[in-house]
């Protein structure tokens, strides 16, 4: 995706191979970031806080 407007090929088909590039580079980060946000999900629920009633837990 480090393509910028001045190195953008003037051939319309390599503009949209490029385009269709840049899209699957984007939509696999966009599911990397999901399955992370889930994963912080999945540990907050299932690590309960590690401190009792008179504050955190001392080990």
């Amino acid at each position: 995706m480090g393509n910028s407007l001045e190195t953008l090929p003037e051939d319309i088909e390599a503009v949209h191979s490029v385009l269709l590039t840049t899209r699957a580079e984007l939509a696999s980060v966009r599911a990397q970031q999901s399955d992370d946000q889930a994963m912080i999900v999945h540990l907050k629920v299932g690590c309960p806080p590690r401190h009792g009633p008179f504050g955190p837990a001392r080990l």
